[in-house]
């Protein structure tokens, strides 16, 4: 799964699982795939990626839905976010592939419904509330924002379609986008990888009642992944937490 960076100072995204590379190898179909399910939590601790920024991951896979979390950081230990993302969508895994470096991988088709941005560096948010990037004039930090149709950040919905994935020893590797075959799918697999995360007692997403502040409201969400929790705070102009 390619991942995604941003520039806090120009704010142009690369679209994430995206790449126009050459194709490198060959890959073999089989008739069958060998992985019948990506069930459960994945997670990428914090690591460097090859712009030299810092970010960690996770991704979340059911039966036939995934989401995709995915935080960048101003620090090597992953602690100053500065942005992150929230993707979420459906899979289907195919047949078995055989890469040119002999890896044996299976094909993974994705539908992406929803892709989200939330910033926390007060500048970059205040430019964007200034020019109502993507017709938002409410950004605020650490709240979401959906892009999927925003031209600006140049989602290509087409890229997420075909990838592949690779299971060993409770590590999860997709595809390098910057080597495409013939058929559409990566050649080779990503340098990162995700570790499988044993569920908790407190694996889900709790959500806190309707707090009343003035003539407005918010509610907090936290959600627990593997070893991992997220908490998100939504306001609301309100006071029965109703209206954004």
């Amino acid at each position: 799964m390619k991942v995604m960076r941003l520039s806090i100072f120009t704010l142009l995204m690369a679209t994430l699982l995206s790449g126009c590379g050459s194709s490198s190898g060959t890959e073999t179909g089989t008739e069958t795939g060998s992985i019948q399910t990506l069930k459960g939590a994945w997670q990428v601790s914090c690591t460097m990626d090859e712009d030299g920024d810092f970010f960690d991951a996770n991704t979340i896979y059911d039966d036939e839905n995934l989401q995709y979390f995915i935080r960048h950081y101003s620090d090597n230990t992953c602690q100053n976010m500065k942005f992150r993302v929230q993707i979420t969508g459906s899979y289907t895994l195919g047949d078995d592939l055989t890469l040119s470096s002999g890896d044996i991988v299976t094909k993974l088709s994705q539908d992406i419904v929803s892709y989200q941005v939330a910033y926390y560096d007060l500048t970059v948010i205040s430019s964007l509330n200034n020019i109502q990037r993507c017709d938002h004039s409410e950004w605020s930090p650490g709240e979401f924002q959906e892009i999927s149709d925003c031209e600006f950040f140049g989602i290509d919905q087409e890229s997420f379609t075909k990838d592949v994935v690779k299971i060993e020893n409770n590590q999860m590797g997709f595809g390098d986008f910057d080597y495409i075959g013939g058929n559409g799918y990566p050649t080779q697999l990503e340098g990162e990888v995700f570790s499988y995360q044993q569920p908790t007692e407190l694996e889900g997403k709790w959500l806190q009642g309707c707090r009343i502040e003035g003539n407005a409201s918010y509610r907090r969400s936290l959600e627990f992944i593997g070893n991992t929790a997220f908490i998100e705070k939504s306001g609301y102009s309100d006071t029965s937490c109703d209206e954004k």
